[in-house]
Order: structure tokens, then sequence, then C-alpha cells
């Protein structure tokens, strides 16, 4: 089935959000969790890239991606940030979203911004080591827990023998100096703080499992795409742009990342550079979904391009 495209004869209003004071912009809000990548949304919505494409954005910050689906579907926010999994998992559910653009995605080969990292003094050494272990993770059926899965499995371990445990990306580095987790699976900047704080990375899960996947997607309801295909369309051109610019000016991005992240300078001039892809790979998509029924995540088929807004 083809990608989800939207009609322009549908009405563009929305709804929600503060009123701006400028007629011309149409108000919506964004929902995500705040780290380096997501920064870089916020750096647009500084710029004034956004209202260039006649919006008005506001950035409600939320815990997970998971969280701010509810909202989304609802319609208590316009736009939401999450791994794939989780609009995959909503579908699946009879949520009926659609992602709208992609954000950044893992690479095809070495060191990833998102990584599964342990204490100096662990045992664990590798992907193979981790059944028998607690990992932290944003969301229990997430992106993390879904790519330790199959990097374990593919390391000839029993990925059912892993066990997670749901903690907020800035709690985890507590909660494993504490020893209430064995490993933490992570993102940037949080990755590099960790690191710098004497932990070890031991696994790139995302590299590991489904190479070059997308990472992070922003999405909305199926029902407010369609009735707003102006609004969606400029979104999506705002996120482009947006992305463009962090990928051309890194020390912006980066300044972007201290002052929205409030992480220090030297963490956040170590981080690993990202992989910025605003446009969604159907086929890594599908092989995400393909991931999930096959961990039971899921318990039917999805057509992934059903589930992407199209850009053209």
């Amino acid at each position: 089935m083809a990608m989800l495209a939207l009609s322009a004869c549908a009405s563009s209003g929305a709804s929600g959000g503060d009123p701006s004071g400028d007629p011309g912009l149409t108000p919506v809000r964004l929902g995500s969790t705040t780290i380096s990548v997501t920064a870089c949304l916020q750096l647009g919505i500084e710029r004034g890239t956004f209202e260039e494409h006649g919006l008005d954005v506001e950035y409600q910050a939320s815990q997970s991606g998971a969280a701010i689906m509810p909202a989304v579907a609802a319609g208590q926010t316009e736009f939401g940030v999450s791994g794939p999994p989780t609009v995959l998992l909503a579908a699946a559910q009879g949520i009926d979203v659609v992602a709208v653009t992609g954000i950044n995605s893992s690479p095809t080969e070495g060191p990833d911004a998102a990584a599964v990292v342990v204490r100096a003094d662990s045992d664990i050494q590798s992907s193979a080591d981790l059944p028998g272990h607690s990992v932290a993770v944003t969301t229990l059926n997430g992106s993390g827990a879904l790519n330790i899965r199959d990097s374990v499995k593919k390391a000839g371990g029993d990925a059912e023998d892993v066990s997670f445990v749901e903690i907020g990306l800035p709690d985890m580095g507590a909660q494993l100096e504490a020893g209430t987790v064995d490993a933490v699976w992570t993102l940037e900047p949080f990755l590099g703080l960790l690191v710098e704080q004497g932990n070890r990375v031991v696994s790139y899960p995302s590299v590991e499992a489904i190479p070059g996947q997308p990472a992070l997607v922003t999405f909305a309801a199926r029902k407010y795409a369609e009735a707003n295909p102006e609004v969606v369309k400029g979104f999506q051109e705002a996120v482009f742009e947006t992305v463009a610019y962090c990928e051309e000016n890194p020390d912006d991005y980066k300044d972007a990342i201290v002052r929205y992240v409030e992480m220090p300078e030297d963490v956040v001039a170590a981080i690993r550079p990202e992989i910025w892809t605003p446009e969604i790979d159907g086929d890594l998509l599908q092989q995400i979904a393909d991931q999930m029924l096959s961990y039971g995540v899921i318990d039917s088929e999805l057509d992934a391009d059903d589930l992407v807004v199209s850009t053209k």
C-alpha cells in the first residue's frame, strides 16, 4: 500500500494551542522528550523556522514517546516525537496515528548515539552477556528493548532472559550507580555524560539489530493529518529545514543542547554526531514492524507504508 497522501482540499484549520497574536499562524503543540535530537527541533522553533511555514509551535516536554501518544490520539497535542515502535504499537492497538517525518537514524556500522552502558566494574562485555541481567529502557516495548532483544539473539543469547526496567533518561545514571539495574540503554547527551563519569559502552543495539533504522519520528493522529493537510505539509517542511540547519551548523546545535537539555559544554562537545534523516525509509520501518511481530509486541502484521504521510 502506498504512503498516505493528504488532499489539499481538506480544511487547513487546526485546534488547540495558545493564540500567537498573528492571525496568519496556526497554533500547534509538539510533545517530545528533551534530548540532543529534540533540542534541534527546539532550535528550529526558536529560530522562527516553523513560523516561516505558518505554525506557532508550543513545545511540551514529556517523559517518553509512549507518554505523548494518548495526548496526540485525544487531540490534546497535534504532533509528537517518539521512536517508531511507539507509533507502530499504537496502530496495532487500534489508535489511528501516522508518522509525519523522520528526524534521525542509526548508522549502518560503528558507534551510535544510542547505546547500552554498564558500570566500569561490570562483567558485561557485549550483548551476548546481557541475558540474566536487568537493563533500564525508556519504554518497555520501545526501540531500546526491541533492539537489545535482537542484538542478544544475533549474538547467540536468549533474548527472553533479559529483564527490562522502565526508567526516565535523566534518572538512569543514578540507578546504574546504585546497582538498581545492571545496564542502561541511553541516548545522547546522557550517553556522553555516563561515559565521562567512568561507565562503559558495551553495545550499540540499533546498529546490531537493524542498521540504519529510523531512530525518532514525528507523528500525528490520522484524523488530524487528513483534516489539516496544509498544516502537516508546513510542519514537514519546517522539520526538514530544521534538521538541515542542525547538520550544517553543528556549533549552534550543540549550543541548543547545552541550553535546552542543560548539559555541561564539555559533555556536549564530545557527543556523537547524529545522522539526520527527515525522510522515513518505509522498508526499514517495515523491518521494525516485523521485528515487533516476531517478539509478540504486536499480534498481527502491519503495512508500514500505510502509517507514513507522504512528503511528496
